[in-house]
This record gives C-alpha cells, structure tokens and sequence, in this order.
C-alpha cells in the first residue's frame, strides 16, 4: 500500500510541477502508456524507486529513471541481456538508468529493451540524487542544462548542472 501512496504523490507533484509550465495541465497516455501533456508543447516523464520519485520536465521528448541500488543476481548474464559491457554491479545499475531513461524518452519503454542503444540525436547524463541510487535523463537534441530541484516538503533546493 505504500507505494501506492507514494505513486499517488509522486502524482500530485508532477501536477504541481506542470503546473509551473502550463496553467491547466491536462495528462493522458499515448498509445504506448507513455503519460503526455494534451496539446501542450511540454513533455515530461516520471520515475520513482525506493524512497524516490523524480520528474523530468522538457521542451523536446525526456525520459527518466531513477533505481535504487541492488545487488544484480547474475551480472554477467544481466550483461549479456541487455549489451552492456562490464559486470561491475554499480556501473550495470548506471548503465540501465541511462538506456531506461533513453528509451522512455523515445515512447517505447521495456519494449525496446534488450536493443543496443543508438545515441546519434539524444543527450543522455547521469544525475547524482541521492547515496545508493542510480539516475538518469535522456532528451531528444542537443545538450542542455540540467536543475535537479529537491522537492521535499516546504524546501526547495536546486542545483544546475551544465552539460
């Protein structure tokens, strides 16, 4: 139940975010489950694991994903699924951040998963949230500049990084 509940506010805060872009943000899912904004020029997407939830909000498609950190049962067959190149555990977790991120920004989610990632016309950066998470963002064009906002309760804490 309490993911639920945490799903439920992740939500609402999404709402409160798209709010700062748009005056009456109206989300609906596109073929693939993918939650858009209508008719807006906006994109965004949600992720959330453990004790975090993140949004990344966009001028072009953006895809996130944040992973709390785990040990990987088998690391090498975890490789070999998904064409990474290394067995070390946390570079595995960052790794599938980014091609999860990559791929929701593309609209396909898990469909597309075990396909080698072609990064020609995406930025993809890894972000560093929080101690025992891997995170990730990807966005169609060109390199941008990142404000990761902490927005835990009545503090809001942000800091940009350029990329």
């Amino acid at each position: 139940m309490l993911d639920v509940y945490r799903l439920r506010r992740a939500e609402l805060d999404v709402h409160s975010i798209l709010c700062k872009y748009v005056d009456a943000p109206v989300v609906a899912r596109d073929a693939a489950g993918k939650p858009q904004l209508v008719g807006g020029a906006i994109h965004f997407n949600l992720s959330h694991s453990g004790e975090l939830a993140v949004v990344a909000v966009s001028d072009a498609p953006v895809g996130i994903d944040v992973e709390q950190q785990r040990a990987i049962a088998d690391p090498a067959a975890f490789a070999r699924r998904f064409q990474f190149d290394t067995t070390d555990q946390r570079e595995l977790m960052r790794l599938w951040c980014r091609k999860e991120a990559w791929l929701k920004a593309r609209g396909i989610g898990l469909a597309g998963v075990t396909a080698r990632m072609d990064l020609r016309g995406w930025f993809v950066a890894d972000l560093e949230l929080a101690a025992g998470y891997s995170a990730a963002v990807a966005r169609a064009g060109s390199p941008m500049e990142i404000c990761v906002i902490d927005w835990s309760g009545d503090v809001t804490i942000a800091r940009k990084i350029s990329r």
